[in-house]
């Protein structure tokens, strides 16, 4: 939203934006370029506009009021990337994200909130999400310095790196929820893979056991005897991801892999040596961080 803080005056909930909305809309697709956006939706109304972003874990429903309107209607018309004029409404629809692309964000229910939902078939294999530049890592320190309204925004969307710093996600990868027998697993190479076929309506899960929680808590019953994420879930269970990824990680170099350009040539390397036979595959133990400051909690592995 930098744009919009540079070039509207803040009054009280809502923002005052004194262009015409055609000229809104441009500067809108111009902050939003494909490469870069998640989904975007732009209403425009008589004296309101209305911007939806999927970023809704920082509220970005905001209202926009003229300073002035013009009282003609815009010209009917169709635009590739601008949509459908029609009088003074138009919605700009833009995905892009750094999550697989045939993937979207959808309502899954009351008790679960959002998540992502695969819209084609995602093959066993395929890599679903990259950690890329876009990606901010927040030091605990950092963390504390800031207000508890972003505190809380990171403690809900964020997963802890083998540093203990926080990573929060850009794009629509905070919003895969997590699962006793999830569909897909992280890599020890900074990006995740789908461990069986993903059919289009699946919803794309993770297991939260490996993303160094801060505590433990209780999932939704699957049926399965692990019940409760624990903050050492991957000193008791990497063997069993580990077997679970080395079983399809050889066909990352036989299926379709959209995001490949979002990986380091080096990290490329690495991935085809493993699938070669030249290199070992390396374990996701080395994503654990050991927070002295979290009791440990004797107990035993659930399978």
């Amino acid at each position: 939203m930098r744009f919009f803080r540079a070039h509207c005056l803040r009054k009280g909930a809502q923002w005052n934006y004194p262009l015409c909305p055609f000229l809104f809309a441009v500067h809108a697709l111009l902050l939003f370029p494909d490469t870069y956006t998640t989904l975007l939706k732009i209403t425009l109304l008589p004296k309101q506009i209305i911007l939806t972003h999927s970023d809704s874990s920082f509220s970005t429903l905001i209202s926009f009021v003229f300073h002035s309107f013009p009282d003609c209607s815009l010209p009917k018309r169709k635009c590739e990337k601008i949509g459908l004029f029609d009088n003074f409404a138009c919605i700009i629809q833009v995905l892009r994200t750094m999550i697989h692309p045939h993937t979207e964000l959808q309502f899954i229910s009351e008790e679960i909130g959002y998540g992502v939902v695969a819209t084609s078939f995602i093959p066993a294999g395929t890599i679903t999400w990259v950690l890329d530049r876009l990606d901010r890592e927040f030091t605990p320190a950092e963390l504390r310095s800031l207000e508890p309204i972003y505190q809380d925004i990171l403690e809900k969307y964020t997963y802890r790196n083998s540093r203990g710093n926080y990573i929060l996600c850009w794009d629509h990868g905070r919003y895969v929820n997590h699962s006793f027998q999830s569909n897909c697993l992280t890599t020890a190479y900074n990006f995740e893979i789908a461990i069986r076929d993903i059919h289009p309506g699946e919803q794309l899960t993770d297991d939260y056991g490996y993303l160094n929680v801060l505590m433990p808590f209780r999932g939704i019953d699957e049926g399965t005897r692990r019940k409760i994420v624990y903050p050492d879930d991957l000193l008791r269970y990497y063997k069993v991801w580990d077997k679970k990824i080395s079983k399809v990680f050889n066909r990352i170099v036989k299926v379709p892999q959209p995001l490949q350009s979002l990986i380091e040539a080096e990290t490329w390397q690495r991935v085809e040596a493993v699938c070669q036979g030249r290199e070992a595959l390396e374990s996701i133990l080395i994503h654990y961080f050991r927070d002295e400051s979290i009791t440990k909690q004797v107990r035993e592995p659930e399978l």
